[in-house]
């Protein structure tokens, strides 16, 4: 069957990518100020921005908003 719209937020190039019909870049880890979490873990561990992010490039909550 005939596929509609593809939107792809990623901060690589992946596969996905490839196929999408849009692609948003998004700031990597290491960009954005974030909570991680790991599912064996109760933790819950703040990440802050070390650089600012590259090019284009949003935190996802910029992206989303």
């Amino acid at each position: 069957g005939k596929r509609g719209l593809l939107a792809t937020l990623d901060f690589r190039m992946t596969t996905t990518c490839l196929f999408s019909d849009i692609v948003v870049p998004t700031a990597a880890w290491y960009e954005k100020n974030d909570l991680n979490t790991i599912d064996m873990h109760p933790f819950i561990h703040p990440l802050s921005a070390a650089v600012d992010p590259a090019w284009e490039s949003r935190a996802d909550w910029e992206i989303y908003k």
